[in-house]
């Protein structure tokens, strides 16, 4: 009998330790992970794209289904290295890979109809280049489709911006928030005049007209019909008592050099020449970026700024083909790079791609995590296990004896 026993524990142990392997293979070999990216807004008639993405592992094949509701979005076509099937409510994404570390396929449509509505992802099959199933999460997007035609108006700019002495600097653009104004120590009040570009916004100045000596700011916030708010400030210095002829000097030689400014400002990239765009009125300003101010040698322009301050664009134009196009502009050696001037629509491609690999980073490090401790708490488990079958096995053996 005491033979039986032990015999069983032995067995016994031996499955209890192939169940663990099998439960930190299992977890390891889940180390993939998946994305599902796109914007979350919409106007009606709007392209809609979104893009399935696996990595974190070497690919062998995956098969995604993507659903969405046909009263909102219409199928019209995919990019990737990829078969798709179906549209009517459903698509299904095969795609295959013998040596390649991530999967990705972009599914585009046409929003037809204003609402809320979503768009979700399942993996029904995922297999790594070995032949070992994966498993990972689905994934949704909640899109919100606009319509243009009754949707309350987002324009919180103004048209124009004035004031009574003194001159702005940088000259007025709409898409430009922040500017300066020097005045002569004789000045003592500074009127401003704002005209809305939406006449349906609001706005409201703060700040006194009454000057001190010093730095004065006044600010005028738009409020736009769908609560938009911009906010433009003026910062006006008034020079000391002492200084109103070096003021006066310093004023006339300001217009001097205002008249001085060229007509355009020209740069050189690479071996072509281009234009400074220096008006953004009609320029779309893609999100998650800001209108500001940059230094060109003794000259200010308007650029574009994350809100991380990592990157500077600046707009420039070609002559020859007649096309606008952002450039990367390093403000503390005054250059442009040669190698990724882009288009409107291709820059949103950035910010977007820039958005989702940072997303992608932070899911792979959660799972990393969760694996970790996983391990560690199987790994505590077994040991313990291991310890109770042995201290058993010596206890039968002692009463066999």
């Amino acid at each position: 009998m005491t033979l039986k026993k032990g015999k069983f524990l032995e067995i016994f142990l031996v499955a209890v330790i192939l169940i663990l392997l099998i439960i930190i293979s299992t977890t390891y070999a889940e180390a993939a992970s998946v994305s599902f990216s796109g914007k979350e807004t919409y106007k009606n008639g709007d392209n809609v794209s979104v893009t399935i993405r696996y990595t974190g592992e070497t690919y062998g094949s995956s098969k995604t289904d993507i659903t969405f509701d046909t009263n909102y979005l219409k199928y019209d076509s995919f990019s990737g290295n990829a078969v798709v099937n179906g549209g009517s409510g459903k698509v299904i994404i095969s795609m295959v890979s013998t040596n390649a570390d991530n999967l990705s396929c972009t599914i585009n449509f046409k929003a037809v109809k204003a609402g809320k509505t979503s768009v979700k992802a399942e993996t029904v099959e995922l297999f790594n280049q070995d032949g070992t199933q994966l498993s990972v999460p689905g994934k949704t997007i909640s899109i919100s489709i606009n319509d243009p035609s009754q949707a309350a108006s987002g324009n919180a700019n103004l048209s124009s911006l004035k004031v009574s002495a003194g001159s702005l600097s940088p000259s007025f653009s709409p898409n430009t928030t922040s500017y300066t104004v020097n005045v002569a120590n004789s000045v003592t009040t500074c009127t401003m005049t704002a005209t809305k570009a939406d006449p349906n916004a609001t706005l409201s100045v703060s700040g006194s007209a009454s000057l001190s000596v010093g730095k004065n700011t006044r600010s005028i916030t738009v409020t736009a019909q769908n609560g938009t708010t911009k906010t433009y400030t003026v910062t006006i210095y008034r020079a000391a008592a002492d200084a109103d002829n070096d003021a006066d000097e310093d004023e006339d030689k300001d217009k001097d050099d205002e008249n001085e400014r060229p007509e355009q400002l020209e740069v050189s990239v690479g071996e072509k020449e281009y234009v400074v765009v220096e008006n953004y009125a009609d320029i779309e300003i893609p999100q998650g970026l800001a209108v500001t101010v940059a230094k060109l040698g003794e000259y200010d322009i308007p650029a574009l700024a994350d809100k991380d301050l990592k990157y500077t664009l600046v707009l420039l134009y070609d002559e020859e083909t007649g096309d606008n196009a952002w450039f990367f502009y390093d403000q503390e050696s005054s250059e442009f790079s040669a190698s990724v001037p882009m288009s409107t629509d291709e820059l949103i491609d950035f910010l977007a791609a820039s958005s989702s690999e940072r997303a992608e980073k932070v899911e792979a490090q959660e799972g990393i995590t969760t694996n970790t401790i996983l391990f560690i708490a199987l790994g505590v488990t077994g040991a313990a296990l291991l310890a109770v079958i042995i201290a058993l096995q010596v206890k039968i053996i002692r009463k066999g004896k």
